[in-house]
């Protein structure tokens, strides 16, 4: 797994909400995440690519508009819907791509602009067989 630091991933991430009583298919579980808890920095995103390495095959699902939990080794992770209603805020995403370094993608792109020329060069300079 590699890793890209970088001083900030988002901003600060609202503070979530104390969990449902009525929600008994969570009771007693080990969260990933404590609940309630105030607003908060995040410190790591796992990408999809190593996003099932952290899942375990373990799903509890509660009544329609509840959140399932899914296990993971980071512990139980809550997902999806906890009511019915009009969304709280717009949602933001960020898709961070490592990109090689500019030199070498103009290396790249002056040696897929010479093709044809530097074979022409090279076989001039080429001693000819005779």
């Amino acid at each position: 797994m590699n890793a890209l630091c970088l001083r900030q991933l988002c901003s600060p991430v609202e503070a979530n909400l104390p969990l449902e009583k009525r929600w008994s298919h969570i009771h007693g579980l080990n969260l990933a995440d404590q609940f309630p808890r105030g607003k908060s920095e995040i410190d790591v995103l796992v990408g999809l690519d190593f996003y099932y390495d952290f899942m375990e095959n373990v799903v509890r699902r509660g009544k329609h508009n509840e959140p399932l939990a899914v296990r993971s080794t980071l512990g139980w992770i809550l997902c999806g819907r906890v009511g019915e209603g009009p969304a709280l805020g717009p949602m933001r995403a960020l898709h961070v791509a490592v990109e090689d370094s500019v030199v070498a993608v103009l290396r790249n792109f002056w040696q897929l602009d010479a093709i044809g020329v530097l074979e022409e060069a090279e076989s001039a300079e080429s001693p000819s067989s005779g």
